[in-house]
């Protein structure tokens, strides 16, 4: 897989924006320029992102906000990122909340879709301010929305986290859950 280089990125998003002035013609053309530029942008902050060039990211989403309506996603990720990139903990954290509201204004009936990015996003910011524990419950939630989620499944192993015991009133040290344990964990790596 090949990567444009970084000053690429900011020709397009240079690009974007000339292209988003001339197209402002009529009411539905606009909506539509504007649709096909969000996703254009969104498209340039990902490859951003899997360059781990969190700064520039952060420049792209925070230029979408003041030129967009609000967005969820774009509310959420510009959030974790100005946690961690601008050390700004409560403020970014509280646009990660920001980006629930939204959700919930905008998509009543759909939000549990996103549900799980959100609380992706808000857990990372957590973390990154130092608030673990926070950031555990809330990639749980974002877990107990979709349970395959592999970027949850992922942050929550780098925590180290681990699984209920069987017998989630027993201790961890309990004779009968260390059993039981390691029995599972045999029969679900059993070969079918």
């Amino acid at each position: 897989m090949s990567h444009t280089p970084r000053s690429a990125f900011i020709v397009n998003a240079a690009e974007i924006i000339k292209t988003d002035m001339s197209h402002e013609k009529t009411m539905k053309h606009e909506n539509t320029v504007s649709d096909r530029i969000f996703d254009e942008y969104m498209s340039i902050v990902d490859s951003t992102m899997w360059e781990w060039n969190p700064k520039e990211a952060l420049a792209i989403l925070t230029d979408i906000m003041n030129r967009h309506t609000a967005n969820p996603l774009v509310f959420s990720f510009h959030g974790y990122l100005d946690a961690a990139v601008n050390k700004n903990f409560s403020e970014g954290i509280n646009t990660c909340w920001e980006a629930f509201i939204i959700l919930k204004d905008q998509a009543p009936y759909h939000e549990k879709f996103f549900h799980p990015v959100l609380y992706l996003n808000l857990g990372k910011a957590y973390l990154v301010s130092g608030k673990r524990k926070l950031a555990i419950t809330a990639f749980q939630k974002g877990l107990g929305i979709d349970p395959k989620n592999q970027d949850l499944m992922r942050e929550m192993k780098k925590l180290g986290i681990r699984k209920k015991p069987p017998v989630p009133f027993l201790g961890r040290s309990n004779s009968l859950n260390k059993y039981l344990g390691k029995i599972l964990h045999y029969l679900v790596a059993m070969p079918r």
